[in-house]
C-alpha cells in the first residue's frame, strides 16, 4: 500500500464454469493464468497435495497486479483490454459460466469509499462481467 493512500487493490480476471477447460480460457483470452484446474481435476491444498475429492468446476484467474491509485481508471483500463474478447465472454455467461472483475481492496484506514464510474458499470455490464470486491481491513 501507498504510504499517502489508505487503500491498495489487486485487480484479477476470474472465471468459473461447469465444464470449460482452462486451456481453452488461456487461448480465448490470450492471457496466461495465475491460477487454473478443470472440473473433476483431483483436489489439492495451497502446497499442491492431492486432498479427497475432485473439482466440481473449472477455474481461471489472471492478476492484473496492484496499485494504489484512483481505482477507476485501472478498472477502465483492463476493460478496455477485455472488450476485444467481448463476444467470448458473452457465450461463456449465456453456457453458465461467471466472468467477473475480482478486486481485492485493502483498507488501512477507519473507513474510506469506492464510487464507481457509470461508464465502467455500464461497460461490465456490456461484457458480461461481474466485479466482485473483496474488502480487507
Amino acid at each position: 500500500m501507498d504510504d499517502d493512500r489508505p487503500y491498495g487493490y489487486e485487480v484479477s480476471l476470474k472465471i468459473e464454469h461447469s465444464s470449460l477447460h482452462p486451456a481453452f480460457v488461456t487461448a480465448a483470452l490470450a492471457m496466461e493464468p495465475k491460477v487454473a484446474w478443470a472440473v473433476g481435476e483431483p483436489r489439492r491444498d495451497r502446497h499442491g497435495a492431492v486432498v479427497s475429492g475432485v473439482r466440481e468446476q473449472s477455474y481461471w484467474l489472471h492478476s492484473f497486479g496492484q496499485g494504489s491509485d484512483d481505482l477507476t481508471p485501472f478498472l477502465l483500463e483492463i476493460v478496455s483490454r477485455l472488450e476485444p474478447h467481448a463476444t467470448f465472454l458473452r457465450e461463456l455467461r449465456a453456457t453458465g459460466g461467471r466472468p467477473q472483475l475480482f478486486i481485492g481492496y485493502f483498507i488501512d484506514a477507519p473507513n474510506t469509499h469506492v464510487a464507481l464510474d457509470p461508464d465502467l458499470m455500464a461497460r461490465c455490464a456490456a461484457l458480461g462481467m461481474h466485479l466482485h470486491f473483496d474488502i480487507y481491513a
